[in-house]
């Protein structure tokens, strides 16, 4: 698929020699789809990108029918609205334990 050697070194990280303690549950490197594309197996990261978008797609209907809107945990619109910015302290929430994840691996 035409990733870089430093490109595979950096996804491999945390999918072997005991690292993925260190990587948090949400992390993409532990998504099914690219774990597939690394090892070649395109029928693998099909039905895992499939499976990924129909657990959002079943939490947009959900959201849709509870009159719920989705908000970024840790983005907000800028003012001119055009734009994404960071807004919260994303290794504080996971070291504290206030963020929470869907499931989505």
């Amino acid at each position: 698929y035409g990733f870089t050697s430093f490109t595979e070194r950096v996804l491999s990280y945390g999918t072997s020699n005991g690292s993925e303690s260190q990587l948090p549950s949400c992390d993409s490197r532990k998504r099914g789809d690219l774990l597939g594309l690394l090892e070649n197996d395109s029928v693998r990261a099909g039905a895992a990108k499939l499976r990924i978008e129909e657990l959002q797609r079943e939490r947009a209907a959900k959201r849709k029918t509870e009159g719920d809107t989705y908000t970024p945990q840790f983005f907000e619109k800028s003012e001119d609205d055009l734009r994404w910015k960071y807004s919260g302290d994303y290794w504080g929430a996971v070291s504290d334990g206030t963020v929470s994840w869907p499931s989505l691996f």
